[in-house]
């Protein structure tokens, strides 16, 4: 069976997480992990499966090859000795992504450029005209030259935080993969009693209820437009796979104060048919956390700047009720945070799961309670 190199792009930091998830779906191999996601030879169904099934990555790209390429035409040289037609039909003029560092090719315009001109010479040869109004189905080309060593990739499945459960999406979304990585890295992956006090359009709690994988997912990627796509395959594959199905025992609660985003939560979260195991209600923080059992796990994205009126409300609330809790609480209680008002609000000792970046905002994970020794 034919085998793929592929890497698999992640958050930077959150590599670690990435690796034990692919473990976790796909029989022992070897995997290399990098800055900002992980390297591995995969199966095309092992392709479909991590698609699907993966929490925590942004994009699966196909390794097509690396060569040494100083100048343009080494570059155009490498360019034409990889398996082109595997992947893409001969009139295919795809989208170009290049980054450099340290290489004599180090304008990326330019080199986009070149590129663009091989496909369209690749093109013509075929007799056909470039269709640039079709680049939107074509997977896209990306180049990354690094101390003069370029490496072609090809998407084969982007955008993974886009699962295709969420419809409805309100104020200041938060990603899916940062969702499935708080949980993650704090074991609520597999809470059975899990409640979010500012649910929002419901992205924790449908990341809890999914986290087992197995689903057909609602969407479509990158390579199904591959040119050797088995779409009779892949057909058959996904018809073997589960529907929806909510996890036997799993209950959740939600709660937020805008009514509009209490409505997107039930609509994004009506395929699951929990009935009674899922519920979701407009109320104020306070009251929410006032009614939650000592052997509840609470997870959140308090607010944070302007949004929602700012953190410290929703922080003092939080400070409130832990400080009320039983001593002997069972329940665990993870927060992700920007900045510092929320938990300076809260005035209750919180320790650090994890740390990243999105789009150069530092962003916290944090859990209740001071670090055990």
């Amino acid at each position: 069976m034919t085998s793929l190199m592929i890497f698999i792009s992640c958050v930077p930091r959150l590599e670690a997480l990435l690796e034990d998830e692919v473990t976790r779906l796909l029989s022992k191999r070897k995997i290399r992990r990098k800055h900002g996601g992980l390297e591995l030879r995969v199966t095309h169904q092992e392709l479909w499966t991590l698609s699907h099934d993966l929490r925590i990555a942004a994009s699966i790209r196909v390794r097509l090859g690396e060569s040494h390429a100083p100048h343009f035409d080494a570059l155009e040289q490498s360019l034409g000795r990889l398996p082109w037609s595997a992947y893409l039909e001969r009139t295919a003029l795809p989208k170009i992504q290049v980054s450099t560092r340290s290489s004599a090719l180090y304008h990326s315009d330019a080199v986009r450029e070149r590129i663009e001109d091989f496909f369209i010479a690749r093109v013509q040869r075929s007799g056909a005209e470039p269709q640039f109004h079709l680049q939107h189905l074509i997977p896209e080309v990306s180049v990354r030259i690094v101390n003069d060593v370029a490496t072609v990739s090809l998407d084969a499945a982007e955008e993974l935080y886009r699962r295709g459960l969420r419809t409805q999406v309100h104020r200041a979304p938060l990603r899916e993969t940062y969702a499935a990585a708080c949980l993650r890295v704090s074991g609520l992956d597999r809470s059975m009693k899990l409640a979010d006090p500012l649910c929002g359009t419901g992205v924790f709690l449908s990341e809890r209820a999914a986290i087992d994988g197995g689903l057909r997912l609602p969407r479509t990627f990158a390579f199904e437009q591959w040119s050797t796509h088995d779409a009779d395959a892949y057909a058959a594959w996904c018809a073997q796979r589960s529907t929806y199905a909510y996890p036997n025992g799993l209950r959740m609660w939600g709660g937020d104060r805008d009514a509009v985003a209490v409505s997107m939560a039930q609509k994004n979260l009506a395929s699951w048919s929990a009935g009674g195991a899922l519920r979701l209600t407009q109320v104020d923080v306070r009251q929410f956390l006032a009614g939650l059992d000592a052997d509840t796990d609470v997870i959140a994205n308090p607010p944070w700047g302007k949004r929602l009126g700012g953190a410290d409300a929703v922080g003092r609330a939080f400070g409130d009720w832990l400080r009320a809790r039983p001593a002997d609480a069972l329940g665990q209680v993870v927060v992700l945070v920007t900045g510092h008002e929320f938990l300076r609000a809260s005035g209750v000792p919180w320790h650090e799961l994890l740390r990243f970046t999105d789009a150069n905002t530092p962003v916290r994970v944090m859990r209740y309670g001071r670090l055990r020794a």
